[in-house]
């Protein structure tokens, strides 16, 4: 009935295994847990190869890195059940029902994809609090405003799918860097008619990168933002800093705020600020637009 699919880059992920299996054998259900690790060479190796040791789980690493897009697709193809949960490496789910909660669902609508949400730890604030701010303020967000913008949260730390829609959407290959597959994930499924149902059944995102590593994680999404609107792959309703940052440029401001993105950048850092972090990216999309 289902697979659970995780991609995983220099993470433990043999406490996520071990839960998920836990829940799994209580539902009295056929399963499976893949795990892949994205040519990491990670100390965490050791510890998840365990994972090839619970019943129906699976562990393996690459030798060459293809990037996260590229990998869920990989593991979707080796999967064999209907539903496919889709789980970042990083996260934990929030009670023991999680797994009843989404077979409840997959009862009820073939055709609809599932997202369970985002939440934080206070007690993870402080590996990098830049990060646990935006999180919290961007990402943990009440499911009645989940649902009212369905494709704004699609996170794919967390979703449920079944199979038939997946073969026929499938992530972006030629997204290498991190960040914006979502966003292309959902906009593809918005256009193929699928729905896109937000649900409470949420997950810890426990991977707290520091502030440096985040914003530098910031500005490879927003490369891939830029990407993705160069390629006409979204539209630019589809994100706020595209129509802000065409806007800028409409009135001959772009070129001038462009060249502030490494201010922000420090000063996101400093002050561990989600104002600043909006502000890096929106210069740092102006920019992108105007070195063409």
């Amino acid at each position: 009935m289902i697979s659970v699919l995780i991609p995983a880059y220099n993470w433990n992920v043999y406490p996520l295994v071990l839960a998920l299996y836990n829940q799994l054998e209580e539902e009295d259900i056929p399963f499976e847990i893949l795990v892949i690790d994205d040519a990491s060479e990670s100390e965490f190796h050791p510890l998840n190869q365990k994972i090839n040791s619970i019943e129906h789980c699976s562990f393996q690493s690459l030798k060459k890195n293809i990037g996260r897009g590229s990998l869920r697709n990989l593991l979707a193809s080796q999967s064999v059940y209907d539903w496919l949960l889709f789980l970042d490496c990083d996260v934990k789910p929030i009670g023991r029902g999680f797994v009843k909660k989404y077979i409840a669902v997959a009862k009820k609508a073939k055709g609809t994809v599932f997202c369970g949400g985002i939440a934080y730890r206070k007690e993870d604030r402080s590996k990098g609090e830049l990060r646990y701010n935006f999180g919290v303020k961007s990402e943990e967000v009440a499911l009645s405003v989940r649902e009212k913008r369905p494709i704004k949260y699609f996170f794919t730390a967390n979703f449920f799918i079944h199979r038939d829609i997946f073969d026929r959407i499938h992530f972006e290959e030629s997204l290498k860097k991190y960040g914006r597959e979502d966003l292309l994930f959902a906009s593809t499924l918005e256009k193929e008619g699928v729905f896109i149902k937000q649900i409470e059944n949420r997950v810890y995102h426990l991977g707290i990168d520091s502030n440096e590593v985040f914003t530098m994680k910031t500005m490879q999404a927003t490369e891939n933002l830029f990407f993705l609107a160069d390629n006409k792959l979204v539209k630019e309703r589809d994100h706020l800093l595209l129509r802000v940052a065409l806007l800028l440029n409409d009135c001959k401001i772009g070129v001038f705020f462009g060249k502030k993105h490494a201010y922000f950048k420090k000063k996101a850092i400093e002050n561990s600020s989600v104002i600043y972090l909006n502000l890096l990216k929106m210069s740092y999309l102006c920019f992108l637009f105007n070195r063409k």
